[in-house]
Order: C-alpha cells, then structure tokens, then sequence
C-alpha cells in the first residue's frame, strides 16, 4: 500500500511503481468510483470494459427474434397443411 497526499488544487499524485503498473503516461485517462465503503476505486477504461464483459460472461444470448418468427412461420406452415 502507498501512501500520497493531496495538494492544495485537490491533486493526489501516484505514486510512480502504481503508474507503471498500470501502463498510465501523461493524459491517460482513468475513471474513478466512491465504494459504500469509502474506498475510492481507479480503473483505466479498458479494466473497467473487462469488468462489465465478466457481468455477462456465461450468460444466455437474447432470444433471436427472427428465429421465433420463422418458428412460428413454419407452425402456421404446418396447420395449413394439415387443414386446419
């Protein structure tokens, strides 16, 4: 855990070892989030797009829709053909 301070302009630098870490140059952009907890949360955008994609990991796709209306195409297809 590091350790660093905020300057008079609400600046708070990281510390450099975190920087490198995370890949951050000068104009990177990072999106930060206040916890309920208090814990203040720092993410680039490309670990904050891989923690929405982990939510849907695993998930059913959506219903096609038109598969479902060549199913029922195809119900009313066979209806007719019995005569009914």
């Amino acid at each position: 855990m590091k350790r660093t301070r905020v300057d008079q302009n609400g600046h708070a630098l990281l510390p450099a070892a975190i920087r490198r870490g995370l890949g951050l140059r000068e104009g990177s952009e990072l999106l930060v989030t206040l916890e309920e907890d208090g814990r203040v949360v720092l993410l680039t955008p490309a670990s904050a797009w891989t923690r929405v994609q982990a939510l849907f990991d695993g998930a059913a796709p959506p219903p096609s829709v038109v598969n479902e209306l060549l199913d029922e195409r195809r119900e009313e297809a066979r209806r007719e053909a019995d005569g009914g």
